[in-house]
């Protein structure tokens, strides 16, 4: 309950009265404050320590695209720079107005941009608001915790900083090869990131995780470009530290995704510990090539 001294509850079967109640919150009302307040503040714990993040909500974002893997990681790379409205912003003060802004962003000639921003607009990932600012939509992205079950069941978070560095590293023909890290998102497990059959599945030895061959499938099913694409993606680092990680034990491996890029957890524990799995690796690689 929260109080009003002009407001005075009654229970009409006891007779209790208790004065000074603004409202009454039910058992039900008061487990969703209380899972919201618990995502707010592990939000708040991982934005300190790892940096400014968005949600991206996955669940038929390719479908929608038709799989246009490109497009699709450039609007991710664009909500790197929107707010909490998501108003698309230059640095942290001059909102995207117009194609010049976006040529800005993107660093890609003219042309390109061009090509770039048609496909966005065309598939409604990005829109002039009333006052003429550009916007990212907000079916597939939220800076802010939003209490809606399928939201947070179909969504990650993406951090500014890594998706930029990404982008950054790849020519414009390589978007697509970027795009197609976002067909593994909806196999991260929620604690640990490994990539599996069971996404929700909090107890370790419990985990399913994905074969080399499942894992392949998913990129390109029953072909050998999908060897080849799982190939080159096991590879694939950004600053020294792998994008999709390996981890072999006695007969057998498995994969997670990198959290500094992609998140499904809201454990800040769980994240150091992969994170501090990742480090220990590259430093050995590092101590090894000498």
């Amino acid at each position: 309950m929260q109080q009003d001294e002009t407001r005075t509850w009654v229970n009409l079967d006891t007779g209790e009265k208790i004065d000074n109640v603004t409202r009454i919150i039910t058992d039900q009302q008061e487990h969703k404050i209380l899972e919201f307040r618990k995502h707010n503040n592990a939000a708040i714990h991982i934005q300190d320590a790892y940096g400014e993040f968005f949600f991206y909500k996955y669940d038929d974002f390719l479908s929608y695209l038709n799989y246009d893997l490109a497009t699709a990681f450039r609007f991710l790379y664009l909500c790197s720079f929107a707010d909490r409205d998501g108003k698309i912003f230059i640095g942290n003060e001059k909102p995207v107005i117009s194609e010049q802004d976006f040529i800005v962003l993107f660093d890609k000639s003219r042309t390109s941009v061009e090509y770039f921003c048609k496909d966005l607009i065309n598939s409604e990932l990005i829109y002039k608001d009333f006052s003429g600012i550009y916007r990212v939509n907000d079916n597939y992205f939220s800076k802010k915790i939003i209490n809606d079950a399928d939201f947070r069941n179909h969504s990650t978070r993406v951090f500014d900083e890594a998706i930029r560095n990404l982008y950054n590293q790849l020519t414009s023909n390589e978007h697509t090869f970027a795009g197609e890290l976002l067909k593994l998102i909806p196999y991260m497990n929620i604690r640990t990131n490994i990539l599996c059959r069971n996404i929700d599945e909090t107890i370790p030895e419990r985990i399913s995780p994905l074969s080399k061959e499942e894992l392949q499938n998913i990129f390109r099913p029953n072909s050998d470009y999908g060897r080849k694409l799982r190939s080159r993606i096991e590879k694939f680092s950004i600053h020294n530290e792998p994008v999709i990680g390996k981890i072999t034990l006695m007969y057998e491996s498995h994969y997670f995704v990198n959290p500094r890029l992609f998140y499904r957890g809201d454990n800040i524990n769980d994240l150091k510990a992969i994170l501090d799995h990742i480090d220990i690796s590259v430093y050995q690689s590092k101590h090894k090539k000498g």
